[in-house]
């Protein structure tokens, strides 16, 4: 016989296993208890995320609507005190309106896409630098524009109709709603 064939003695794991088979079971079921507490912690995170980006998409839906939904009367009383040459009620209209809500500005713009009323007083009689609202001037429907990257805004554009020409556009911008969610 050879020294080479002397029987492998087991490892120090393998006789702990055999000597202690109540400690390694109690270790192994702490072990499996850690390791699914944190997959579902993980799985947690993950599910959370995802309802909170859920939200925050309905959110941003919902105050689209919004400003749809407050366009049309909003251009209404626009076109029916300017028509009655009103400038002053419809600044006290817009300062009204922007009061207490989420909107950061409104305009209303002549066919030049030069600033009549503003909430931003120190833009009235200036030609508004915005691209994306002076290529919307000319539409004849509400439109909702892209999210505007400087200001986080969601800018809506909808044109004020007269009896047989445009008299103008409004233009609106509402600040974009982050909703911070902690599920427990």
């Amino acid at each position: 016989m050879t020294t080479n064939e002397h029987p492998q003695k087991p490892s120090a794991f393998s006789r702990f296993v055999r000597k202690h088979p109540v400690t390694t079971t109690i270790i192994a079921g702490i072990l499996l208890a850690g390791i699914v507490w944190l997959w579902k912690d993980m799985e947690a995170s993950v599910e959370q995320k995802r309802l909170v980006k859920a939200a925050n998409e309905q959110i941003q839906s919902n105050q689209e609507a919004a400003l749809q939904l407050l366009a049309k009367p909003m251009v209404w009383s626009i076109r029916a005190e300017w028509m009655r040459g009103n400038k002053e009620q419809v600044e006290l209209m817009l300062v009204d309106v922007i009061k207490g809500s989420d909107l950061l500005y409104i305009h209303f713009l002549d066919m030049s896409g030069k600033v009549n009323v503003s909430t931003d007083k120190r833009l009235e009689g200036l030609t508004l630098e915005d691209p994306a609202v002076n290529a919307a001037l000319n539409t004849d429907t509400t439109v909702l524009l892209p999210r505007d990257k400087k200001t986080e805004a969601t800018v809506l554009v909808a044109p004020v109709m007269g009896y047989d020409s445009r008299l103008g556009t409004l233009a609106m911008g509402a600040a974009k709603k982050i909703t911070q969610f902690t599920l427990k």
